[in-house]
């Protein structure tokens, strides 16, 4: 966009990150990423079943996040929580709101993970998109709107993880994961494991 161009032009564009606040602007670009990947109940469009399969998918976060917090809701609601019917709704609201960082980054990852194992699959809403193109390119977009934020976040291989330095994430961290989910680096783990 023109608006960011013309603030890196500026030098207006931060290249430290914060780690303790996920901005207003952020959570909203994040929920847009849930309406074009995971769908809008009763908004989006598909066959037969769609809205059910979006409601089925805000429904178990809103559920896991429910337990890990030992809440019944979300939010400061009278609502039954037995009534999902609202899940979408509820887990938004929350998002938007809640103060805990740790929390949102919680659900921020729940929700990619989400996108990457069950939306990018060929039958979720199917044959509205290329779900799994679609949802690659939410995940990049997630990264990307990361960045742009200056919030020293990234959201890879099922986990949101911390990047400290631009140049030190790409250098060291990331060939570092790579090498450690290697099958080979797990078996020459348990043969010095079993010599031990």
């Amino acid at each position: 966009m023109y608006s960011k161009r013309r603030a890196r032009e500026r030098w207006q564009v931060d290249d430290v990150y914060t780690y303790d606040e996920i901005p207003e602007g952020l959570r909203t670009q994040v929920v847009h990423i849930w309406g074009d990947t995971i769908g809008i109940p009763y908004v989006t469009s598909g066959p037969s079943g769609t809205t059910q399969k979006i409601q089925s998918t805000y429904q178990q976060i809103a559920k896991i996040l429910r337990r890990e917090y030992r809440v019944f809701t979300l939010t400061e609601t009278n609502r039954d929580p037995d009534e999902d019917r609202h899940a979408f709704d509820e887990l938004k609201l929350w998002f938007l709101t809640e103060g805990n960082t740790d929390r949102v980054l919680d659900a921020i990852e729940l929700t990619a993970r989400k996108i990457e194992r069950v939306c990018s699959r060929h039958d979720y809403i199917s044959p509205r998109r290329n779900n799994e193109e679609l949802c690659k390119d939410a995940i990049a977009e997630l990264n990307i709107r990361f960045k742009e934020n200056g919030v020293g976040y990234q959201y890879s291989d099922g986990s949101i993880i911390r990047v400290d330095s631009q140049l030190i994430h790409p250098e060291a961290v990331i060939p570092a994961l790579t090498v450690l989910r290697d099958p080979a680096f797990e078996r020459r783990r348990a043969v010095l494991d079993s010599a031990s």
